[in-house]
Parts: C-alpha cells; structure tokens; sequence
C-alpha cells in the first residue's frame, strides 16, 4: 500500500514539475517582448491578496494578443496558494482603450482548475507596465497587482 501511495505522489509531483517548467519557459519567451507604453503583452509578475481572510500569494501572467481580434487579450494566470499550492488558469480580456496608453477591462469568465472552479468577474487595467485589478468570484474577493517584467 505504502508503495502504491508513493508512486501516484511520485507521478503527481513530476506532473507539477513538468507543467511549472511549460509555464515559466513561456513567461520568460513572453518577457522578451519589448516594453512600450501602449504595448500591454508580456509577462508580469506581482502578489494577489484577498480580502476575505487576508491571505494571498505570487502571481504571474503571460499577456498576449489574440490574432485578427482588436483589443483582446489570452491572459494566462499562474498563482501560489498557501505557498505550496500552485494552480493556473487562462481568461480573455476585452480591452478598452485608456488615454495615454493600455487597455481598460471588466470580464465574467467560468473557470476550471482543481481549486477554486467557478465564475470570477474581474475589473482593471493594464498601462505604463502596471497590471491591476479587483477580482470577485463565488468563493472569494480582493485585488491583484503586477508589474511587466524586463526584458533580459
């Protein structure tokens, strides 16, 4: 028995390592993109903070356009829980203009991970290489704040 349990924790520990390793190669491909003020793809990286228990955690995001869509953003999501727990999810955005560079956004968006499922509805903005926004979702509500990465 004690085998068999060791084998599955075995698997699904290689399993995380395998699909950390996926995203941070693609985060760090996403960071090459040359910042600009109006430019709101790449990769960002900051903290998420809820405001029901005061708990939070690192978050990143790969930002990229979408093809033959004006203003719409594939934003993908990977974020720590409890510091051990890592869970990742992907959303549009629909952005708006803002004076000065960026986009503007409020989305409805039904998510599916092995935490935290259900719908979320977030509002923010993306400009000057700051991503920020208020999220609420059936299980929880709060902010998060990113900033771009560099290019290296």
């Amino acid at each position: 028995m004690f085998r068999v349990v060791f084998s599955l924790l075995a698997v699904a520990f290689s399993l995380g390592l395998g699909a950390c390793s996926n995203y941070r190669k693609r985060w760090t491909a996403a960071a090459q993109v040359a910042p600009g003020r109006k430019t709101v793809e790449g990769s960002y990286a900051g903290t998420w903070r809820s405001d029901q228990g005061g708990f939070g955690g690192n978050l990143w995001c790969i930002v990229e356009p979408v093809a033959g869509k004006d203003q719409v953003y594939r934003a993908q999501f990977r974020a720590t829980w409890h510091r051990v727990f890592v869970s990742e999810h992907e959303i549009l955005l629909h952005g708006r203009p803002v004076r000065g560079g960026g986009v503007k956004f409020k989305e409805r968006a039904e998510i599916k991970m092995w935490v935290g499922s259900g719908s979320y509805d977030a509002e923010g903005t993306i400009r000057a290489g700051n991503f920020r926004a208020r999220y609420d979702a059936h299980y929880d509500r709060g902010a998060f704040e990113m900033t771009r990465a560099e290019k290296r």
